[in-house]
């Protein structure tokens, strides 16, 4: 191989070697914007998680009002029973 086709060869591959530092920064911004979106991506799971839990927490205390609304619906009707049998037995009528 004579100098001037060396010469021409390692200008080629200098050229190639330019042109894959670009491409590899190139790569570097797009893992970097990659890591900016999953960390975004985190921050929505994460915000997500508390209004699920918040949701649940919510959930939880209307099941449990549903509960003690339906407990007091029974002692209620057990009550007004009681008044009307209490009633009958003395001889006074209730009007409703």
């Amino acid at each position: 191989m004579t100098t001037d086709e060396f010469e021409y060869f390692e200008s080629r591959f200098g050229a190639i070697d330019q042109h894959f530092v670009a491409i590899e920064v190139r790569f570097d911004a797009i893992d970097r914007r990659f890591e900016e979106v999953d960390r975004k991506f985190e921050e929505i799971d994460q915000r997500f998680d508390k209004v699920y839990n918040i949701l649940d927490s919510h959930t939880k205390k209307l099941d449990d009002i549903h509960l003690e609304q339906t407990a007091h619906s029974a002692m209620l009707d057990r009550h007004e029973r009681w008044h009307h049998q209490t009633a009958g037995k003395i001889g006074l009528k209730l009007k409703h």
